[in-house]
């Protein structure tokens, strides 16, 4: 074998070295984007989750109707994310760990609904009350403005 010869076959196994840690490198990027896409959908929904909390302590501090919309778009919004994460998931523990988390937004949602309906039963009931003061009241004024 020449010495040119020798160069090319060295040259050859350079190449093929350098495809070989340029597939694998490739291989190992996709992986990690793929992780990363999972972190990043995980990260968002538990976002989409605590934002959904916070609207409902507001409903429950303020009753403001416009506050259960937002709890449960928000919980949608996060069960939605769970959904992206969950495809691009290969292992199945996770899987099972990401559909339990569903089941248990669902779970709040139903409660939360339940929570509101209750609540609309209270707030009806209180100012029920409050009307049948009030006329009392304005019946105590109009007698006293009528003995006078």
């Amino acid at each position: 074998m020449t010495i040119k010869q020798k160069l090319y076959a060295m040259f050859a196994a350079v190449l093929f070295l350098m495809l070989g840690l340029g597939v694998y490198a490739s291989f190992s990027l996709k992986s990690q984007a793929t992780q990363t896409d999972i972190m990043l959908n995980l990260t968002f929904a538990d976002a989409s989750l605590y934002t959904s909390r916070l609207a409902q302590a507001d409903y429950m501090i303020q009753e403001n109707p416009d506050f259960t919309k937002k709890v449960l778009s928000e919980a949608q919004e996060a069960i939605s994310t769970l959904n992206a994460a969950k495809s691009q998931m290969a292992v199945e523990q996770s899987v099972t760990q990401v559909d339990t988390i569903k089941q248990g937004i669902n779970d709040f949602t139903q409660l939360f609904e339940r929570f509101v309906s209750a609540k609309k039963k209270q707030i009806n009931a209180r100012d029920e009350v409050n009307q049948a003061a009030h006329s009392v009241i304005n019946g105590i004024d109009e007698t006293l403005n009528s003995i006078e």
